[in-house]
């Protein structure tokens, strides 16, 4: 199965603004949440969709590649890059924790110690949905981990399916709607967002680099029918357990794929202009895993920022702070990373 895009220097780039995109999506569905109006808060349903847009842009990047020659290593490398950033903020995390107790005479870092800090360790918080406060979203780091666990085993099924492509695609779209239709009215619904998650993930490695391929327009009719059938769903079927675990997933991800294979080729058109801002696009980027994990923390629990009176600037504050502490973040996990990451020399 030879997939269809290549990671030349047009659609690395582009892959790139994608991914900044995403990230900017995923802030403004958390920002909108600060507003009284349940109308704007319900636009945050559409811009979560950075979301499985982040997991399919990881899928299609590994199935660019050759399978690794050792999975303990690639895991490995995966890991630690996932992870020190994670807990660097956590730690810093719970000394804000430390001092907001002090100040305001509270025991809550006793609680969080005890109750919710052990699943956010290991971390499966994203499974038992024990989170410290400001850190709920940090449930996409369960989700990655696994999906990371799982790659391996992506490789070794496109390897088995080599010469059988299109009925091992339309096997595996059969399963997807199958899993996602009994996981809703069975599993709890931080398994079917883990489901989720995967199936994403496996879009993005098994079945992009060949839709992608498909007439442009398709893409865009893709778009309007799930934004459309979306809010029509919102709105008559709405908080249902098949809308929740069923339907709204399934359109999510079908305006996932849109607006991420409209990406790719708008951008990879545009290329010549948008890379003159190459610079800018490369270290937002690079910070773009950090600034999801510390972003939250100011629209949620004990540390929400309400410095004006107009909730936007406070969102454009919350901008700011998020970048600067992620970019900070970056630059001592990177050190930590290479450290860690340094083959070990043998006596």
């Amino acid at each position: 199965m030879n997939t269809r895009i290549t990671l030349n220097n047009q659609v690395s780039y582009s892959i790139q603004i994608t991914r900044v995109l995403a990230t900017l999506s995923i802030f403004i569905c958390h920002a909108v949440q600060i507003f009284d109006s349940p109308v704007i808060k319900s636009t945050g349903q559409l811009f979560n969709v950075g979301v499985p847009i982040f997991f399919m842009i990881f899928g299609l990047i590994f199935s660019t590649r050759e399978k690794p020659k050792s999975t303990g290593k690639w895991l490995k490398k995966r890991f630690i890059r996932i992870l020190v950033p994670y807990y660097i903020i956590m730690a810093l995390v719970l000394i804000a924790f430390f001092v907001y107790d002090k100040v305001n005479g509270k025991s809550l870092l006793d609680y969080i110690m005890v109750v919710n800090f052990p699943t956010s360790v290991i971390p499966v918080e994203g499974i038992f949905e024990r989170y410290i406060p400001g850190c709920e979203h940090w449930w996409f780091i369960t989700d990655m981990l696994i999906c990371y666990l799982l790659t391996p085993v992506f490789y070794k099924l496109r390897e088995k399916f080599v010469t059988s492509k299109k009925s091992f695609l339309l096997i595996m779209f059969s399963c997807y709607i199958a899993v996602i239709l009994t996981a809703a009215f069975i599993l709890p619904s931080t398994l079917c967002t883990l489901i989720v998650s995967i199936f994403s993930f496996m879009i993005g490695f098994f079945f992009i680099p060949y839709i992608y391929s498909l007439k442009k327009y398709i893409f865009l009719i893709g778009i309007i029918v799930a934004v459309m059938l979306r809010i029509l769903g919102s709105k008559y079927i709405g908080q249902s357990l098949f809308y929740n675990n069923f339907f709204a997933p399934i359109l999510h991800q079908l305006l996932g794929i849109s607006l991420f294979c409209v990406c790719l080729w708008l951008f990879g058109l545009l290329y010549n202009k948008l890379i003159k801002a190459k610079a800018v696009v490369s270290f937002f980027d690079k910070i773009s895993y950090e600034f999801y994990l510390v972003h939250n923390f100011f629209f949620t629990g004990f540390f929400i920022i309400t410095v004006f009176n107009v909730k936007l600037l406070d969102i454009l504050l919350v901008l700011i702070i998020s970048i600067l502490l992620a970019w900070c973040v970056n630059l001592v996990s990177g050190k930590i990373v290479k450290l860690l990451s340094k083959p070990q020399i043998k006596d």
